[in-house]
């Protein structure tokens, strides 16, 4: 049942596509990523569509009518690249939050998601650490949702190069890690981490209209 109906939703999709590309009086759509069936952005159930504009600029159109292509809702957004995420110690919250380039992140999830959360909540939208490309062709990123949290260890995390106290303030990213002196026990560690959200992630379809390459 499961794969028949993702079948019917790429099928459903590439006559959607077909429509709003071929319609003349209609957008000339050659968009990196879309997703359809959804209500993101507007909360109408519809096909969203992203176009990277330059790094970390993104073009966002709405289709909820594909009967008429030339109806859509239309906006921009900004994210920040995976080493550009920051997060700063919070003594008194015991809590990290979003600070820095991050909160464009957290400004694009916002608009996305219909929320209003706040940069305590460590949701964002951000741009991957690498550009999918096949044959010297270089595509758009992936864009990637997700919470930041903080994971703890025992152990100095490998591969992770500055070391930053645990105080009120101190900022790191996926690039540094937090210590935490113990006087008595064993120091302990703290490093970024991501929870997806597959909702959005899973549901990313790339759209370049030539592009049959793999990703």
């Amino acid at each position: 049942m499961g794969r028949l109906e993702k079948l019917k939703r790429q099928i459903i999709s590439e006559a959607n596509k077909r429509l709003l590309n071929e319609n003349p009086d209609g957008p000339n759509l050659e968009c990196n990523w879309f997703i359809m069936d959804t209500k993101l952005y507007d909360g109408i159930l519809g096909e969203l569509h992203f176009s990277e504009k330059s790094e970390g600029f993104w073009y966002l159109q709405k289709f909820t009518n594909t009967s008429r292509p030339e109806e859509f809702e239309e906006d921009s957004f900004e994210v920040p690249q995976h080493d550009d995420i920051e997060v700063e110690w919070d003594e008194d919250r015991g809590a990290i939050k979003l600070v820095g380039e991050s909160l464009k992140g957290l400004g694009a999830y916002n608009k996305i998601f219909m929320t209003n959360d706040d940069e305590y909540s460590c949701n964002l939208i951000y741009g991957s650490d690498a550009r999918p490309s096949k044959y010297g062709i270089e595509r758009a990123q992936y864009l990637i949702a997700a919470k930041i949290v903080l994971r703890e260890s025992l152990d100095v995390p490998k591969l992770l190069f500055e070391e930053v106290p645990l105080k009120d303030g101190a900022v790191i990213s996926f690039n540094s890690y937090y210590k935490e002196n113990k006087f008595i026990k064993k120091d302990k560690y703290h490093y970024l981490a991501e929870e997806g959200y597959s909702s959005f992630n899973n549901s990313l379809d790339k759209c370049n209209k030539y592009d049959i390459g793999d990703y």
